[in-house]
């Protein structure tokens, strides 16, 4: 019997149990349960970090492609902003070389065409400004008022000067001249 007791010890001492553990570093069973509730709660915490700092960099590279896309989209504004006066010269030389009938004329009227397709295939557009359409603050600058009777006020009058948009940016705003209210009423 007393082998038994002995070889019951030793087994013990071969495989101690978790109880023995505690007892031999003088804890208590809940601080050996408390490392791992820290170890779950840090796992969270690093979990939520790195979802955290994956959204914040997908964010980023969604920010980073949408302005190299303005940046491709916009680099010629300068350059065409720089354009519009040649055009407005074409223009004018159109209004003032007559009739049309000569060699000049079509050469002007060909070179100005070509510019405004050149224009338009980088996204550079006249805004859109005729007699009689609504102002709009955002696309035309009001150079004038005036006083009619055939259109309503605060309505365009006249074209002066047209404007141009690059893709949905304005360029340079249509001047044009506005219809104040006279009190007068409109035929």
């Amino acid at each position: 019997m007393h082998k038994k007791h002995h070889s019951e010890e030793e087994e013990n001492k071969v495989n101690p149990s978790a109880e023995d553990h505690i007892s031999e570093y003088n804890c208590s069973a809940e601080t050996v349960v408390n490392p791992i509730a820290e170890k779950d709660a840090e796992i969270s915490k690093l979990k939520d970090s790195l979802l955290r700092a994956m959204a914040e960099n997908e964010n980023f590279q969604k920010r980073a492609q949408r302005e190299k896309d303005d940046l491709i989209k916009y680099s010629l504004s300068k350059f065409a902003r720089d354009l519009l006066p040649v055009l407005d010269n074409f223009s004018r030389a159109l209004t003032t070389t007559g009739d049309g009938s000569s060699g000049l004329f079509d050469g002007i009227k060909m070179t100005e065409k070509e510019l405004v397709a050149v224009l338009e295939r980088y996204g550079v557009k006249p805004v859109k400004a005729a007699s009689g359409d609504v102002f709009d603050p955002a696309h035309h600058q009001a150079m004038v008022e005036v006083e009619r009777v055939d259109i309503a006020p605060g309505h365009i009058a006249e074209i002066l000067q047209p404007g141009y948009v690059i893709h949905d940016r304005l360029l340079r705003p249509a001047l044009v001249s506005v219809v104040k209210d006279s009190g007068a009423e409109i035929k």
